[in-house]
């Protein structure tokens, strides 16, 4: 009954509270409506209701509970009202803060609120998507304090291209591409103060190209006109077009600007401040990372308030099968006597987590309030799918402390994992000591190496601290065995294997990712990590029969180079292709988000005018004009009737193949085109209101307004991407790729004639092209298919139109573009020249495999000659081609995007005078298309 007493003192002191702080609210809110006058009869009026309402509850809460309380103490008596009333007239004699004390309150509360809130979603965010909710959160409110506008920011969201050139690039031509170009020309429509900058860029071209070449361009004076004038949002819009690899700087430097370091400059993170938030009903939730145990930091805090495990109040529970039972008593009794829990990893327990929340909630009412529940949790798979109940992470208090991923983090969390005297157990202990430190920097290297994207590792893979753990005891036990054996050397081709295609392997898929895990095997762990060899460039293998377990950890402290590329073997624009793919995906988080505000360029305007003149919605204006533009441009529906009688008389002749592969073309064609064409005009009929919103009508407006394909979202309805090819373009490149690819194919088809150098990058499927040109050198020379194989030749054509004739076998094949590498040709005039210049069938090709230039991510291939050939005995054959195995050829993978992996198309033979493991290593590849 005191407790019940009490609860009820404390809901009468909070009501009274409540009265008060209301009553302040509404004085400031009608100061600020009125300029310092007093309040009006309304706010009064609500104020006295309020006092009315309040003090009805309170004596009628009094009487209900008198007579349980009265022998347990007489505290709620007649004295509430007249307390009350106190409390009310000192407030109303307080002196009014003035307006200016006023503006200044409000902007210090809306400061610290905006902190509050921000901080305490960020701790549960994983760190790639902290600088996102940043953006996001900062946006809304400069949006909603029209300090931007809503066209600034879908103007960094979408960074769409414009649809013609104007009046020409002038000297800008020689170092800006087109694309970036039309980015200019789309960035002066939209933004009314920037509507003169291709203007001042043509005529300070150098100017402006030095700005670009910048290390750091964002922190540099502006070129010409904008060197005073700029403002931090137009900056920022320049950045986005001109280098988006610094984009993700000059956004955190906007934001600390702007808003406050604390924005972009996240503290340590604090166990004992996370705790303080904590209750008996609201658990704390850990997202697991690699190398991060927040079960340390449980015990650690356990200590110092006498929770631990020798004094039995604390207790850790590895949830799995069967321990569902054993939790749900712990929890029951844990719960009553006010001790801490732990229960990890509980996505191991799916079908368990609904009675973990029910119980949870239950003893959140009766639990002792020193109860703690602590649960941790890897992450889902996929972002788009969920291993925890929603409800359940609601209810907690979320933290994501992941660890850092640099080589040199990693190799010190690998070595971490291992001891002096697990070393000296070991028959040969300085061997051991290093290979495993060997060990422990491939393990760095390949978590490491997935923070360059798809150049990277194709496809994502889960290594682990256990693999390398497996692979450090197989290691002790062939070191044991080698002492009693005759040679006493390891078999190092063995452990290699075990190593990259069962232990780490094991993780992989792809078969490009299996040979790029195999070149790190056999360039560190070899032979030569017992004689100092060098591990990267800069960093050798220490001797380890002079070091010791500590020297190592000072070695990898002192030693091992700053962070870069080049040590995971990659070209340094991998750095430019991460930050730019890092760029894309925030905006394209934010995408997700952002309302359809209206029209943002001037034709967009006019159309959006007539929609709202035909009573359509404001909101709906913007998606209304992309439609209209869309459909204007729509090439009516391919003839395939008139077609296929066209290409009749052609299929009984030599060149059928290549006659199917255009009717194919043509048939997919056909089919997207009615898609685009229905599935726009059916969401016309329901913007307007003729028509029922349907969800796939919702998914396609959602996607034109974001400017993204639809279908790119996987959960939407809608899908063009379904009947298309793959693309990883915006949606106005890639509706201008459409148009582009259209007339190709209606240029082919107009009379059935093979062009000259086939434009493959243009088709739905290029595989069948190169399987129609195995089909007729099988033909021709009698030679079966399956006994054939593509080889390809770069020949010294840089251009499509400068192929005038038809080679006598294969064919001619452009639009490829090289990543991670460019094309070297032989030099003229007596200069050094390639060893590779050749003719074949007479077709003159030559060059081979160099670095790119800086910040040349895609440098464009040349016209290649593709030539099928009869498979030699010699030749590996692989799920994916036969490889050569010859030093003078790569055998490079060829995809038709930057997303490489399920987008693979065929093996391509390219000469190289460098190892190929250097290839291998820094993720060269030959791509179909650009993202932009």
């Amino acid at each position: 009954m005191d407790g019940l007493h009490r609860m009820h003192s404390y809901y009468v002191y909070s009501l009274n509270a409540y009265v008060v702080i209301f009553q302040r609210g509404i004085d400031l809110v009608q100061q600020e409506k009125d300029s310092g006058r007093p309040p009006s009869s309304g706010g009064g009026g609500l104020l006295g209701r309020l006092k009315a309402a309040a003090k009805k509850v309170i004596v009628s809460q009094r009487f209900q509970w008198n007579a349980d309380l009265l022998l347990a103490d007489r505290v709620v008596d007649s004295n509430s009202e007249q307390d009350l009333d106190e409390l009310m007239k000192e407030t109303d004699q307080e002196e009014k803060p003035s307006s200016a004390q006023i503006e200044a309150r409000c902007t210090q509360l809306k400061t610290s609120i905006t902190d509050v809130v921000f901080n305490y979603i960020r701790r549960g965010l994983f760190e790639k998507d902290k600088l996102t909710l940043a953006t996001q959160l900062c946006f809304s409110i400069l949006q909603a304090e029209k300090k931007i506008d809503a066209i600034d920011i879908r103007q960094l969201v979408t960074c769409g291209t414009a649809s013609d050139m104007g009046s020409g690039m002038g000297l800008l031509s020689e170092w800006m591409s087109e694309t970036v170009w039309l980015r200019l020309r789309k960035l002066e429509e939209n933004i009314t103060s920037l509507q003169k900058l291709t203007t001042y860029m043509r005529s300070d071209s150098e100017e402006w190209r030095e700005w670009c070449d910048a290390e750091k361009p964002e922190l540099k004076p502006m070129p010409g006109q904008y060197k005073t004038s700029i403002t931090p949002i137009q900056l920022l819009h320049i950045v986005r077009v001109l280098r988006p690899d610094r984009m993700i700087f000059a956004l955190r430097s906007y934001l600390g600007d702007t808003f406050g370091k604390q924005m972009v400059q996240q503290p340590p993170f604090d166990m004992e401040a996370a705790y303080q938030e904590t209750s008996a009903s609201t658990p704390m939730f850990f997202v697991l990372f690699p190398g991060v145990d927040p079960t340390s930091w449980v015990e650690t805090l356990g200590k110092k308030f006498d929770f631990t495990y020798e004094r039995g109040n604390l207790i850790n529970i590895s949830m799995g099968q069967g321990q569902e039972e054993y939790a749900d008593q712990v929890l029951m009794k844990f719960s009553r006597e006010g001790n801490w829990v732990i229960l990890q990893n509980i996505h191991l327990i799916q079908s368990w987590l609904p009675r973990l929340e029910r119980t949870l909630e239950v003893y959140s009412v009766s639990a002792d309030q020193r109860f703690r529940c602590f649960l941790s949790s890897e992450g889902p798979a996929l972002a788009s799918l969920s291993n925890l109940p929603e409800s359940l992470l609601q209810s907690c208090i979320k933290v994501a402390n992941e660890a850092p991923t640099d080589l040199k983090s990693n190799l010190r969390r690998a070595w971490a994992n291992f001891s002096m005297k697990q070393l000296e157990a070991c028959a040969q202990p300085n061997e051991y000591q290093g290979c495993l430190f060997a060990l422990c920097f491939f393990h760095a290297l390949v978590l490491g190496r997935r923070r360059f994207g798809y150049q990277g590792w194709s496809r994502p893979y889960s290594f682990n601290t256990g693999d390398l753990l497996i692979c450090s005891d197989v290691l002790r036990r062939y070191l044991d065995t080698a002492v009693t054996s005759r040679s006493k050397t390891l078999p190092w081709d063995d452990l290699r294997y075990i190593f990259g295609e069962i232990m780490y392997g094991g993780h992989i898929t792809d078969h490009w990712d299996r040979i790029t895990n195999n070149a790190y095997l056999n360039e560190v762990f070899t032979q030569d990590i017992l004689k100092g060899k060098e591990l990267t460039v800069g960093f050798k293998c220490p001797d380890p029969f002079t070091f010791s377990y500590s020297k190592y950890v000072d070695h990898i402290e002192t030693q091992l180079p700053g962070e870069s590329p080049t040590v995971y073997g990659l070209h340094p624009n991998a750095e430019v292709g991460y930050l730019v793919e890092a760029s894309n995906d925030l905006f394209a988080t934010i995408a997700k988000f952002q309302p359809s505000t209206g029209p943002s360029t001037s034709a967009e305007a006019k159309n959006a005018s007539s929609a709202s003149a035909s009573g359509l919605a404001k909101e709906n204006a913007h998606v209304y004009a992309v439609i209209e533009e869309l459909l204007g441009k729509l090439p009516p529906e391919i003839d395939l009737a008139d077609l296929q009688a066209k290409a009749e008389p052609l299929l009984a002749t030599d060149q059928s193949p290549y006659v199917v592969v255009a009717l194919q073309e043509a048939t997919r064609m056909h089919a997207l085109l009615h898609e685009i064409q229905s599935s726009l005009v059916e969401l016309t009929k329901g913007i307007q209101g003729t028509l029922n919103m349907t969800e796939p009508m919702e998914d396609l407006m959602e996607a034109l307004s974001i400017n993204q394909v639809p279908g790119r979202n996987v959960l939407h309805m809608c899908s063009w991407e379904r009947y298309a090819w793959w693309s990883r373009k915006s949606l106005s490149l890639w509706f201008a790729d459409l148009l582009d690819r259209i007339q190709f194919l209606l240029n082919w088809t107009s009379e059935f004639r093979l062009p000259y150098s086939m434009w493959i990058s243009g088709l739905f499927n290029p595989t069948a092209f190169l399987t129609a040109i195995k089909q007729c050198t099988a033909r021709t020379h009698g030679i079966p298919l399956d006994s054939m194989a593509i080889e390809t030749h770069m020949t010294p054509l840089v251009e499509a139109e400068g192929a005038e004739s038809y080679p006598e076998m294969g064919a001619y094949i452009h639009g490829l573009f090289m990543e991670g590498a460019r094309w070297e040709f032989p030099m003229k005039d007596g200069e050094k020249t390639s060893p590779f210049s050749y003719e074949i069938d007479s077709i003159p090709c030559g060059g081979h495999l160099v670095d790119p230039m800086p910040k040349e991510l895609l440098p464009s291939a040349p016209v290649i000659y593709a030539r099928a050939v009869v498979i030699d005995s010699k030749w590996e054959a692989t799920a994916v081609g036969h490889f050569r195995r010859n030093k003078d050829v790569f055998d490079c993978p060829v995809y038709q995007t930057t997303l490489r992996g399920p987008t693979y198309v065929f093996l391509a033979t390219l000469n190289t005078i460098n190892p190929q493991a250097k290839w291998i290593l820094a993720g060269v590849a030959l791509v179909m298309q650009r993202d932009s």
